[in-house]
């Protein structure tokens, strides 16, 4: 995965589990690091001050431990992926996504019939509100 990919595939983790999708800054503190830059780097490319992306990396590894169920940080971000990925994910087809695809019971990749455009009427049967 590029990380177009890995942030995209991120905020659809986060948007699950929240309701919420990843602020900018919060996609560029995780585009660093997916890059190897440091918080000072990351700042310097973004107009912000050291501290503040510092903050913001912060929460954001607190939010991606609570959506992962495991210890995020900084640090470890990229081997805590590869292993929740490959843990997950070994079934992924070539363009990234496959129907009903979960981590920790977080649906990623819902399938058509669970989507909310279908419903069941009281016999069962399934109608598209498309």
């Amino acid at each position: 995965m590029n990380s177009t990919e890995v942030l995209e595939l991120v905020d659809d983790l986060i948007f699950a589990k929240t309701g919420k999708h990843l602020e900018h800054l919060q996609k560029d503190v995780l585009k660093g690091t997916i890059e190897g830059k440091r918080y000072s780097d990351i700042a310097k490319d973004n107009g912000f001050s050291e501290s503040h992306v510092k903050n913001v990396g912060q929460e954001l590894w607190n939010l991606l431990s609570l959506v992962l169920g495991e210890k995020v940080k900084k640090a470890n971000f990229r081997a805590v992926f590869k292993k929740i990925k490959s843990k997950n994910f070994s079934q992924i087809d070539s363009k990234g996504c496959k129907n009903n695809s979960t981590i920790n019971n977080i649906n990623i990749f819902p399938d058509r019939e669970r989507s909310p455009t279908y419903l069941e009427n009281s016999q069962g049967t399934k109608i598209n509100h498309n």
